[in-house]
């Protein structure tokens, strides 16, 4: 499953990736952000809305987000709901090494951690991948068990872009 999910998200990698949105694993069920059903798909498509204006659909957004260099990424190479806390950070601490060699080739300006308890593993992928290309990183609430959680991962987000446009570290 999770195989075929990746080759799935192959086909929206940039050429080069600018904005690198890093997030736990994919989901069961089916759900995940280029099926265009996740809480993140969400949430990152509303942010997108509320700085460029809204799309006329799910895969123009898709295309408009490859485009202009995002794309997702994971730092967990296996469905990890349900899994005892201490089991789940066992595989969160296995994802470290396999994110930093996908970040060593990646390259990204730009890493959104879309989890913030996730920004300790992420940071230290970043570190391990010896890349020196990341201009800015931030972690952002995760959209998920509330709309209050919804809603800060969005307006934080949407605060992000601006500022990537603003200071010009991310170039449209």
């Amino acid at each position: 499953m999770i195989e075929i999910l990746t080759q799935f998200r192959q086909q929206y990698q940039p050429k080069t990736v600018q904005i690198l949105f890093i997030t736990e694993a994919v989901q069961p069920g089916n759900v995940f952000f280029y099926r265009k059903n996740s809480n993140v798909f969400r949430a990152v498509k509303e942010a997108f809305n509320q700085v460029f204006g809204v799309f006329e659909s799910d895969e123009v957004f898709l295309e408009f987000f490859k485009e202009n260099g995002c794309y997702v990424d994971y730092l967990c190479a296996e469905m990890i709901n349900g899994l005892l806390p201490e089991v789940r950070q066992e595989v969160r601490m296995k994802g470290i090494k396999p994110l930093s060699e996908r970040l060593a080739v990646f390259k990204p300006k730009v890493v959104i951690t879309v989890m913030k308890v996730l920004e300790k593993e992420v940071n230290e992928a970043i570190k391990l991948s010896g890349i020196t290309s990341i201009q800015y990183s931030k972690a952002v609430a995760f959209p998920a068990h509330s709309k209050t959680n919804a809603d800060r991962c969005v307006e934080e987000l949407v605060e992000i872009l601006n500022m990537l446009l603003e200071r010009e570290i991310w170039g449209m």
